[in-house]
C-alpha cells in the first residue's frame, strides 16, 4: 500500500526526459542519497497521508478506499547564461504533471509498485484507480546559493491518488 504506491509514483517519473535541449532526464528518489551531484533535475517522492475507508458493502470481503496525497518534491540547479531566456524549470514541474494526468487508469500494481496490468495478478495487487485527477502545486521564487552563481528552484506537487485495496 504505502511502499508500493510511492515506488509506482517514483517509476513514473524516473528517467522521465525533459524537453529541453541540455537537461539530462529527471531522476526520482524516494529516500534521497546523503549525497549527490545536482546536475539534473531531481524528484523526491513521499507518501504520507490518506484516510482509508470502506468502498463498498456490506460487511465481509470488499474494496477499501486509499486516497493518498502523495508529496513530490521537484529540485534543479542551474547556471543560467542568458538573463532573457525563459527559465526551464516550468518545462520540467509540466512534464511531470503531464505524465501523471496522461497515465493509464485503472491499473493493478504489485507489492513492489510494479504495473501488472488491467487485471489483478496475486492476492497481493493492488488497484490504482485515479492519479493526477487533483492536484496542489506549490513554486516558489527561486534561490541563489551564496558561493556559486546558480539559481536553485524548487517545486512541491501534492498529488492525490486514489488506490484500492481488496480486504
Amino acid at each position: 500500500m504505502l511502499d508500493s504506491v510511492q515506488q509506482y509514483v517514483r517509476g513514473l517519473i524516473d528517467g522521465l526526459v525533459i524537453p529541453v535541449t541540455g537537461i539530462p532526464p529527471l531522476t526520482a528518489w524516494i529516500t534521497p542519497p546523503v549525497l549527490e551531484e545536482a546536475d539534473g533535475p531531481r524528484a523526491y517522492v513521499w507518501g504520507g497521508r490518506v484516510r482509508g475507508g470502506r468502498q463498498t458493502a456490506p460487511r465481509g470481503p470488499g474494496m477499501k478506499r486509499f486516497p493518498w496525497s502523495v508529496d513530490v518534491y521537484l529540485t534543479y540547479l542551474d547556471t543560467p547564461d542568458d538573463a532573457l531566456a525563459s527559465e526551464p524549470f516550468p518545462k520540467v514541474i509540466d512534464t511531470v504533471l503531464r505524465t501523471f494526468m496522461a497515465t493509464t487508469m485503472p491499473l493493478w500494481i504489485d507489492a513492489n509498485g510494479v504495473p501488472v496490468g488491467p487485471n489483478a495478478g496475486s492476492s497481493t495487487d493492488t488497484q490504482i484507480q485515479a492519479i493526477g485527477e487533483s492536484f496542489d502545486l506549490e513554486y516558489p521564487p527561486e534561490r541563489l546559493p551564496a558561493t556559486m552563481r546558480m539559481v536553485w528552484y524548487s517545486a512541491r506537487i501534492a498529488l492525490d491518488v486514489l488506490e484500492v485495496v481488496q480486504a
